[in-house]
């Protein structure tokens, strides 16, 4: 449990865990930060022994009432980078992806990802996979209109040099259709060369 918890917070609406089982990322992605309502935070626990421990809370510098901050995350396999969802439920708003990197028991953010053509209500965020390596994050944008398809989704990936990030794919299927959410839900494999991205909607399915 977070050591301040409070009411709706939603915390555990997402979790993830290292490869190791030492580490966890819970959101409480409706956590009100400062005043300022479904702001969001990440908690991040270690575990020594069968003790776990929360090691420390995470928010976002730049965090706005409804953010979301921690609708998803994701760990890498050594629990040293974390990619966090904010979805920006709001209607000017289109969402985003941070990463933060761990240096001993220490969290800074490195980046927040940001799509060349994000639009308002893509929801980018919503769901966030990071590879076992922390090289590469792909993330949904369910509310996106590809080709001028409403709410077709598609799915962004980015990949890492040292600390910096750069957009590699905007993905979009052949057979897109209106309300697909393509990317509603994602997986990567461990080599970080094959994405499923689920499209609850697809009229075919």
């Amino acid at each position: 449990t977070a050591s301040d918890k409070a009411t709706n917070d939603k915390f555990g609406n997402s979790v993830a865990i290292d490869s190791t089982g030492t580490r966890v990322a819970i959101g409480a992605n409706w956590a009100a930060i400062g005043g300022l309502t479904y702001c969001g935070a990440v908690y991040i626990f270690v575990r020594s022994g069968t003790t776990w421990t929360q090691e420390q809370k995470i928010i976002a510098a730049d965090r706005l009432s409804h953010d979301q901050f921690g609708r998803s995350v994701s760990l890498d396999s050594t629990g040293t980078r974390v990619a966090i969802g904010a979805i920006a439920a709001t209607a000017s708003t289109s969402g985003y992806t941070y990463i933060w990197v761990r240096s001993g028991t220490t969290w800074t953010q490195e980046a927040k990802l940001l799509p060349s053509d994000r639009a308002v209500n893509d929801y980018i965020g919503n769901y966030v996979v990071i590879s076992s390596d922390g090289s590469r994050v792909c993330m949904s944008a369910e509310g996106s209109d590809p080709d001028g398809v409403t709410t077709a989704g598609a799915v962004y990936v980015f990949s890492r040099s040292g600390t910096t990030w750069t957009q590699e794919a905007k993905l979009t299927a052949l057979d897109k259709g209106t309300v697909d959410s393509l990317g509603i839900t994602l997986s990567m494999d461990s080599t970080a060369t094959r994405i499923i991205a689920g499209a609850i909607n697809n009229i075919n399915g």
